[in-house]
């Protein structure tokens, strides 16, 4: 489809494989591709920045990689979009979902707020004790592993993290 319509069918057809390769199975089952599906949604958002559909897929996996705050900002931009005049049921049904999700999201945010307000507290707490300091550095926790926390509750992935070592930060 996209091959006929670079549009894609006004970014319908890259919404829809955005949801197909988050949605499936990586290999060796399936095809699914989290880079990949980022990639169809960040090109659905090109063609339609404005559209309910668009923003709340695109929200939905945010959520599910672990982007929060990227996932609040896509819910919200859903439940302001713009209808598509052919599909307006869809897309209302889809606004109730995004405004479902901006609910989910809350109690995340803040207990990520929190997590962030307390890594950072470690990370002033490390570098006012400097060098000089004879306390071990464990008693301030592991600076990198502190920084890595604050970055990961503001959203972003520490280069200086792999994934098996970043901390997990899920509200159970």
């Amino acid at each position: 489809a996209v091959e006929i319509d670079p549009t894609g069918g006004n970014g319908s057809a890259y919404v829809t494989l955005g949801a197909l390769y988050d949605r499936a199975p990586g290999r060796p089952l399936g095809f699914g591709n989290s880079a990949t599906a980022e990639r169809m949604f960040q090109r659905a958002l090109e063609i339609r920045p404005d559209g309910i559909d668009v923003n709340y897929y695109y929200a939905a996996f945010l959520k599910e990689e672990g982007n929060t705050q990227a996932a609040r900002e896509h819910a919200q931009r859903a439940v302001n979009g713009t209808a598509r005049e052919s599909r307006q049921r869809s897309d209302e049904a889809l606004r109730r979902d995004a405004e479902a999700l901006l609910r989910e999201l809350a109690p995340l945010l803040a207990h990520r707020a929190a997590v962030s307000t307390a890594a950072e507290t470690v990370v002033r707490r490390a570098k006012e004790a400097g060098a000089e300091s004879e306390d071990p550095p464990e008693r301030f926790w592991d600076r990198s592993l502190a920084e890595s926390v604050a970055a990961k509750c503001r959203g972003k992935s520490p280069s200086n993290v792999t994934e098996e070592s970043k901390p997990s930060l899920s509200h159970a």
